[in-house]
């Protein structure tokens, strides 16, 4: 991934967070939009240039045996969508959101990623050094270099891996799936998808997280 030992560390600075522990930055919200597809831009979670660059995994990934994704992190929710997942642009969506999986997996399996784990996570290199220097922090110096998991960045991480999960969806997904195949904390997927204008409803005995329209106020939000 990197030519040096990348080393992936979970830190949180008490200055990035608020009294009520939510940092993150959320993606702009359109506060007009008249249907859930309007209410967010997927080009502002991965731009179109990006996307186009998922091709050329396509086929490998989707020609992987369920079991191997699930032990490479993907999970139950990406296999399941996987199976009928036909549309160019839908493939390309659901593979970056498999690399979030994993990305998110790794990242709560072990305290520390090498550069190693994120190879067995089978994260084609690009895209793992680009996730690595999105939701990373950079500390050290040259050939010690380090990359820290801010809570900032956990946070985004967690609000693309909702966002982009809600639109390959139908904008429904049960909070179990994402807590599940992510290993992430179920009260903070909660409280993130509430700020990103999501309900948290019940539903035959499982609770989904639901996005109908755009949430009341955002500091970023999109004219």
């Amino acid at each position: 991934l990197l030519n040096i030992a990348t080393e992936f560390i979970n830190t949180q600075d008490d200055s990035e967070e608020k009294n009520d522990g939510f940092s993150v930055v959320l993606p702009p919200a359109n506060l007009k939009a008249t249907c859930p597809q309007e209410i967010y831009n997927l080009h502002d979670i991965i731009t179109a240039e990006q996307l186009e660059k998922m091709d050329e995994f396509l086929e490998s990934f989707f020609n992987i045996p369920n079991k191997e994704k699930q032990e490479i992190g993907c999970g139950n929710f990406v296999i399941t969508l996987s199976k009928k997942c036909q549309d160019p642009m839908r493939r390309r969506c659901l593979f970056y959101l498999s690399c979030l999986f994993r990305l998110a997996w790794l990242y709560s399996s072990k305290r520390v990623i090498m550069v190693g784990d994120v190879e067995k996570a089978s994260l084609p290199v690009s895209i793992g050094s680009r996730l690595l220097q999105l939701y990373g922090r950079s500390k050290g110096r040259f050939n010690k270099e380090k990359l820290s998991l801010s809570a900032t960045s956990r946070d985004a991480l967690i609000a693309h891996i909702v966002l982009l999960s809600l639109l390959l969806n139908n904008f429904s997904v049960p909070i179990q799936d994402l807590c599940t195949n992510a290993t992430l904390s179920n009260s903070r997927v909660r409280s993130i998808s509430r700020a990103l204008g999501c309900n948290v409803i019940k539903s035959n005995d499982q609770q989904l997280i639901v996005l109908r329209q755009p949430p009341k106020s955002q500091s970023s939000s999109r004219k």
